[in-house]
């Protein structure tokens, strides 16, 4: 069966729901389109490592994504988040998440479940402050908020997280006023 499906860059405005039926896809790259939202049959498609949907014009995701338990990259930069999708804090297989470029003011204190994460890529949104429970993301290899109007300082806790992690082997970009 197929395993990789790139429709990136086509003008795709909605994916028909029988994407679901691609059972043995691991890597879905729907990247580039005008896709405001993802069907909920997504969420069949359990053996998907990969979903590259960054630069459309996605506002939330179906809470079908949190049966893709096997996720490991889920990239969704430039797209129109205000919120973290909740669905994401149930991919707790997640390495790399991106959502460069969305609207995000604020981190849902369940973002400590994805603790498998080695890369958080949040430059160009809103964020102001990070919750506390941040300071569980310890595997992190690289941290980008830059471009954020982060106050400074945070909490001891998300302070004492920042100086482990720059302690350690992560590359933290921050804001450039810090």
């Amino acid at each position: 069966g197929l395993k990789k499906l790139n429709l990136d860059n086509n003008k795709i405005v909605a994916l028909p729901d029988a994407i679901g039926d691609l059972k043995e896809l691991t890597d879905l790259n729907v990247a580039g389109n005008q896709l405001t939202a993802l069907p909920d049959t997504l969420g069949a498609l359990t053996g998907l490592t990969e979903l590259w949907a960054h630069n459309n014009k996605l506002t939330t995701l179906s809470d079908s994504i949190a049966a893709l338990t096997q996720m490991k990259t889920l990239h969704l930069d430039n797209n129109k988040f205000a919120t973290l999708p909740k669905p994401i804090v149930k991919l707790t297989s997640l390495r790399t998440l991106q959502l460069k470029g969305n609207q995000l003011v604020t981190l849902p204190d369940s973002i400590a479940a994805l603790t498998a994460l080695e890369k958080l890529n949040l430059p160009f949104n809103q964020l102001v402050t990070l919750p506390d429970t941040i300071a569980a993301l310890t595997a992190l290899k690289t941290l980008s908020l830059s471009n954020n109007p982060l106050a400074k300082p945070q909490s001891s806790a998300v302070e004492a997280w920042l100086s482990a992690l720059r302690a350690g082997s992560c590359t933290v970009r921050m804001p450039v006023r810090w």
